[in-house]
């Protein structure tokens, strides 16, 4: 199969592609024919998120582990875009943010999420920083109230903030919570 086929396996290396970066997000955005492409019916409204870096660590869980989403690459979409980065800076690249905080969740993969690890080597982390070392708080949750979203979700790994009443409040909810 060529690169590039509608969320199927390649026989040769076992690995999921999707259309690129820019095509799918148009189309996610605009129509919603993207995701009825791969689910079959038409897109249920998105989930408003309102920590940033929470709705990072569903989309690392949706897209780089469970396949459901489109993954990203920033070299792709850096070159179907027209900028450039430099992918030895510990800072994030905007481009690469922006993608993100644009990006549509739909409210039904919501169910699909039963677990998040935040691990300072997740792919997501590493698409957006690409040479972040995780000595920073770029990517720490300040607010869980996301949470209400995942009906599910039974466990989550935080990336170390000090924050002890953010696990309680989590464990409060019945979500085993721990730092990494």
């Amino acid at each position: 199969m060529k690169k590039g086929s509608h969320g199927e396996k390649s026989a040769a290396d076992g690995v999921r592609t999707w259309p690129s970066a820019t095509t799918h997000s148009l189309l996610w955005r605009v129509s919603g024919q993207a995701h009825r492409r791969l689910y079959g019916s038409a897109m249920s409204q998105p989930i408003p998120f309102t920590d940033l870096n929470f709705k990072l660590a569903v989309v690392q869980e949706l897209m780089y582990d469970q396949d459901l989403l489109p993954r990203f690459d920033l070299r792709e979409y850096a070159a179907e875009q027209g900028f450039t980065f430099d992918d030895g800076s510990v800072e994030a690249v905007p481009e690469a943010l922006a993608y993100f905080e644009a990006l549509e969740v739909p409210a039904e993969l919501a169910e699909k999420v039963t677990e998040i690890e935040m691990d300072g080597g997740n792919e997501i982390y590493l698409e957006i920083a690409p040479n972040w070392d995780g000595e920073d708080g770029l990517f720490d949750v300040d607010e869980f109230a996301d949470v209400r979203h995942f009906p599910d979700l039974k466990s989550m790994t935080l990336l170390y903030t000090g924050n002890d009443e953010a696990l309680e409040t989590l464990r409060a909810r019945g979500i085993e919570a721990d730092w990494l």
